[in-house]
């Protein structure tokens, strides 16, 4: 059997988890202008040894923003395997600079043998960090 090793931005705990179909609901904070890892998502196979990783499928894309998928490598640990490089699905999320309130987004993880798994995702969009106030003119009277 084979199992799906996800790991979100948020979390720094990764759990192997047997891949059926399911809805995960989760959400994020952002900062307009500013990309975010959402996810990062590979397979392991039987004895810890890394599986080919799954297909994103995005089904709902942001309004206000772009989600970017492309292949990387991560380093996994885990629970009862030696740490294992495998190479990854990472997800990226990034507001245009104008938006504001929250986005969202839903993605379909699909395992190798088929199992399809749902990230229905929202996005908090925060102010943006403001800079040095603007001097006072210097009045003369």
């Amino acid at each position: 059997m084979r199992a799906l090793a996800p790991l979100a931005a948020a979390s720094a705990m990764l759990a192997a988890t047997a891949f059926a179909q399911t809805t995960d609901f989760t959400s994020f904070e952002a900062v307009p202008g500013k990309p975010i890892e959402i996810g990062n998502y590979a397979a392991v196979g039987n004895a810890c040894a890394a599986g080919a990783p799954p297909t994103i499928r995005v089904v709902e894309p942001p309004r206000s923003g772009t989600l970017s998928v492309r292949a990387g490598e991560r380093l996994y640990r885990i629970p009862g395997c030696p740490p294992v490089k495998m190479q990854a699905e990472v997800l990226t999320y990034e507001a245009r600079d104008t938006a504001t309130g929250t986005d969202h987004v839903v993605y379909d993880i699909v395992s190798a043998n088929g199992q399809v798994s749902t990230k229905d995702v929202t996005i908090h969009l925060q102010d943006p960090p403001r800079g040095a106030p603007a001097p006072k003119p210097d009045i003369k009277l």
